[in-house]
């Protein structure tokens, strides 16, 4: 996307995270309460949480399903909360420690997954070592995030 660098899940999520927002501003149904947003997106980003989707290495689909999920997902949270009756300033930080907490399960959950496989590499999380991950790790010294011998723990 231009000069920005953008992961699968961002170039998948964030767009789906508008067209979400944007199809609930345009298309009123008032029936819809502003909970029912927030548990719908709730429930779309829990999907890949919870495993329930551990298909994707079988099915490279269903990845894109999920990650188009998890933006919609976060488009319904951020609509439902502020959908609520209550003053602006009340739904800022009532949505921003949310956000957080969701961006903070999903990234436990990459790491995890970057934990399992990096003991079952032949390096082992060895970082100046690993194919991988041997320019980061130099990026990361040169700039100062790490300092001379010592080891990055995952």
């Amino acid at each position: 996307m231009g000069r920005f660098k953008l992961c699968k899940g961002c170039t998948l999520g964030i767009p789906a995270f508008f067209i979400a927002i944007i199809l609930v501003l345009t298309v009123p149904i008032s029936m819809i309460t502003p909970q029912t947003y927030i548990g719908l997106g709730v429930f779309l980003i829990a999907i890949n949480t919870v495993n329930i989707t551990r298909i994707p290495r079988k099915i490279p689909y269903i990845k894109v399903v999920t990650r188009i999920c998890i933006g919609i997902g976060l488009g319904l949270v951020l609509i439902g909360i502020f959908g609520l009756e209550t003053y602006l300033i009340i739904k800022i930080f009532l949505f921003l420690p949310v956000y957080g907490l969701i961006n903070g399960i999903l990234g436990l959950y990459r790491i995890n997954n970057i934990r399992k496989v990096c003991q079952a590499c032949e390096y082992k999380a060895d970082w100046k070592r690993c194919e991988g991950f041997r320019d980061i790790y130099r990026r990361l010294k040169q700039h100062g995030f790490i300092e001379n011998n010592s080891k990055i723990t995952i």
